[in-house]
């Protein structure tokens, strides 16, 4: 072996070393730089001051430690550790695995890759800048289309919501109409059957002008009105198809007094002769067999409306006290021949069809 000597690039100090330390780590005497020993030159330079002998046997001498803060100077002799192999960030795995889920995951991958990006950059030991941006560029892609459908179709979905609450709101409002409109007509129909059920009762108090065509019973056979003559005071309800049948109700005005608005009441209790009642009858052959007349004992109720278009409008409710309880109820109209086939018009002294007034009527 054999010395030679190179000279420190920092500070140009001439270093003496021997051959077996080429390739040698060590640091300088004079400035402590650590130096890489060269290769010694092939022929020996010529001999100089030697200033410091370094062999092979000779004890090694630890550096002086390095200043506080800067980088760790390795000792005389010694060689650099590999570097330390580098790992992927989870967060940066994390950032890319969220993003591909759509826009379900999208702010979590931007979260996830701004925050490994922030900790690659600080520590060099970490990989994954890559995976971090890409879950960064695929998450604000998904971010940004969220934003776009939701801001162009949130004024459809919005209007579609309304417009179902209205419907809804619209077939509730219905449906209590129908129910409604339903009960109004079961309480008419209620109101109907009673006032049609209207039959011979002699309490006035509970009777009820029926809302129907007068109608009744007379001496137990079925009686429709289908005339109505009021002829000098008296107001004649007569049934002419079939068996020929009438009421006779004198009514007690004044001559030339009008009906319009007069209403007249009489109860079974009435001690004093009332207003005179008669029914006429004929059988099948055409005769009259007979007339039943009634001056107490009976229950009326007589009401007379207002003219309107030659019409006079009426209500009687009339239960006579005969075995066979007779009785009419119902509406009535007098009214001129030319407006009914079965009205007539008031008169004061002649038959409106242009007879005379018969016996009885």
């Amino acid at each position: 072996m054999s010395d030679f000597k190179f000279d420190c690039p920092n500070c140009g100090l001439h270093i003496l070393c021997d051959t077996s330390n080429a390739g040698m780590q060590i640091p300088c005497p004079g400035c402590q730089t650590v130096l890489t020993v060269p290769t010694p030159p092939p022929a020996v330079p010529a001999a100089g001051p030697a200033r410091l002998s370094i062999h092979k046997d000779a004890p090694h001498h630890a550096p002086p430690p390095p200043a506080a803060g800067g980088p760790a100077q390795p000792a005389w002799g010694a060689k650099h550790a590999p570097p330390p192999a580098k790992k992927f960030s989870v967060l940066a795995i994390v950032s890319l695995v969220c993003s591909l889920l759509g826009h379900v995951g999208c702010v979590p991958a931007i979260i996830c890759g701004h925050l490994a990006r922030a900790r690659i950059a600080k520590d060099h030991s970490l990989k994954g800048k890559g995976l971090a941006l890409a879950g960064l560029i695929i998450g604000y892609f998904f971010l940004v289309f969220t934003i776009a459908w939701f801001g162009f179709f949130a004024g459809y979905v919005k209007e579609a919501v309304e417009k179902a609450k209205q419907q809804q709101e619209e077939a509730v409002r219905q449906a209590a109409a129908q129910q409604k409109a339903a009960a109004d007509a079961a309480a008419a129909a209620a109101a109907r059957l009673k006032a049609s059920k209207a039959t011979w009762r002699m309490d006035l108090a509970a009777a009820e002008f029926p809302e129907r065509r007068a109608s009744g019973k007379l001496h137990a056979e079925d009686f429709k009105v289908e005339a109505v003559v009021f002829l000098a005071g008296s107001l004649t309800l007569r049934q002419d198809s079939g068996l020929s049948r009438q009421f006779v109700i004198s009514v007690p005005v004044k001559p030339g007094e009008s009906l319009m608005g007069k209403s007249f009441q009489v109860t079974p209790t009435d001690s004093e002769p009332q207003p005179r009642i008669v029914l006429n009858w004929k059988d099948e052959t055409g005769k009259r067999p007979g007339a039943q007349t009634f001056t107490k004992g009976y229950a009326l109720k007589l009401e007379f409306g207002t003219l309107a278009d030659g019409r006079l409008p009426g209500k009687i409710y009339l239960c006579l006290p005969d075995d066979e309880q007779s009785y009419v109820a119902g509406n009535f109209e007098i009214g001129p021949r030319t407006a009914s086939p079965t009205a007539t018009t008031p008169a004061t002294g002649q038959d409106p069809q242009g007879g005379r007034r018969r016996k009885g009527q």
